[in-house]
């Protein structure tokens, strides 16, 4: 005898319109009545609707003892039942109901098989359809988590989400912000989008698994396996070509600069979004790259608390505003000379020796090494902040 929890848990994917529209579509196929009943061996669809909710006993028992078939005959060798053969449908090896063809056995037989296969099949199909709908949804929980870091993720459990979902959070990305054009008209736009979903997900993820795709209100986020903005606006362009041949949707794309960590994510988020609004409002352009000298207009775009939580994050070990008035005025001119240590000492007058040990106490203190691209990128992101009016809460003791 079969698991009965398993079967209960998977006949709450069925839902009876669903399994209505399988049995009216095989009975026209086919010509004769059919009927699906659930593990109990009542009937829950059936394409004379008279019929629905009637027992069989025999069904309930092939179902439980996992048999082969059923076959009536004639009415009262099926204690009033109507003579036919009702087969098992199987879902991952278990029975989990039943299809019933009504009618003489030796006229129905020939093909009681093939249409026993193909309603398993469409059931099956239905299963995996919201098991996928049930995995985007989980996707795009973990996305937002992931961007917008919700105050109450545990840093263990989001690596354990992350494994989950074979997502590499350790990756360095490019985020990009995907909406469709104001002027295209879209019956339902909810349906479009999760349709959208699924495609950009399939063709980013054929060329890298890695490449995660995210629907987040009415805006798709994807996430890429790279920081090569070449590659990045070789692949939005390939990708906007295909969706216009596909749908006839134009998209419009923006796309932040990479980011290397968690704390980066949001900043290069608002930066994504910021390039979509531009290439939104541009005549000419529908694939807008976020660049550098973009970067001010971008953290004013970031809401306060934000700011001022990146902010704490990166100058929680400083004791002083003095200490980071003068770490400031380092990075800033660290970065607007290039980063060349020469033209920084002689433009802050102090020696190079000076301006190296200095640079090497911001990576003490805040972790974020200014002689990497990536870490001076948040770091001067700080100085922007600062210049708005940010300071530390709470001083390091």
């Amino acid at each position: 005898m079969q698991n009965n929890t398993s079967v209960v848990k998977i006949e709450k994917l069925f839902s009876t319109k669903s399994l209505q529209s399988i049995v009216q579509s095989v009975s026209s196929l086919i010509g004769f009545d059919v009927v699906i009943a659930n593990h109990n061996g009542v009937i829950i669809a059936a394409s004379q609707k008279s019929r629905l909710g009637h027992f069989n006993p025999d069904v309930k028992e092939m179902i439980e003892n996992n048999q082969e078939m059923h076959i009536v005959y004639n009415e009262i060798d099926g204690k009033g039942f109507l003579p036919g053969i009702n087969f098992p449908i199987r879902f991952e090896g278990t029975a989990i109901a039943s299809v019933g063809i009504t009618g003489n056995p030796e006229d129905i037989k020939i093909f009681g098989r093939i249409i026993q296969s193909l309603v398993q099949q469409q059931l099956v199909d239905l299963v995996r359809e919201k098991e996928a709908g049930n995995r985007r949804q989980i996707l795009n929980s973990f996305v937002y988590d992931w961007i917008f870091q919700t105050p109450y993720l545990d840093a263990d459990e989001f690596e354990i989400r992350a494994s989950s979902l074979n997502i590499n959070i350790d990756l360095p990305r490019s985020l990009a912000v995907v909406r469709a054009s104001s002027d295209t008209h879209i019956d339902n736009m909810d349906d479009f989008l999760i349709q959208l979903q699924q495609s950009l997900a399939a063709q980013l993820r054929t060329i890298d698994k890695q490449h995660v795709v995210a629907l987040l209100g009415n805006e798709i986020v994807i996430l890429l396996n790279t920081e090569d903005f070449s590659r990045v606006e070789k692949l939005m362009t390939q990708m906007q070509r295909n969706v216009q041949e596909d749908y006839r949707v134009c998209l419009i794309i923006g796309v932040g600069m990479p980011f290397h960590n968690r704390d980066e994510a949001r900043l290069t988020y608002e930066a994504a979004k910021l390039a979509c609004k531009t290439a939104e409002e541009s005549p000419d352009k529908t694939i807008c790259l976020f660049s550098s000298f973009d970067f001010k207009l971008l953290i004013s775009s970031v809401n306060k608390p934000i700011r001022q939580q990146i902010f704490n994050s990166v100058y929680r070990n400083f004791t002083s505003d003095n200490q980071i008035s003068a770490s400031i005025h380092l990075l800033r001119s660290y970065v607007e000379n290039n980063r060349s240590i020469a033209r920084t000492a002689e433009e802050l007058f102090i020696h190079k020796n000076t301006v190296q040990t200095q640079l090497n106490r911001i990576y003490e203190r805040t972790g974020y090494n200014p002689r990497d691209s990536k870490d001076l990128t948040l770091l001067y992101a700080t100085t922007h902040m600062y210049e708005m009016g940010t300071r530390m809460e709470n001083y390091a003791k």
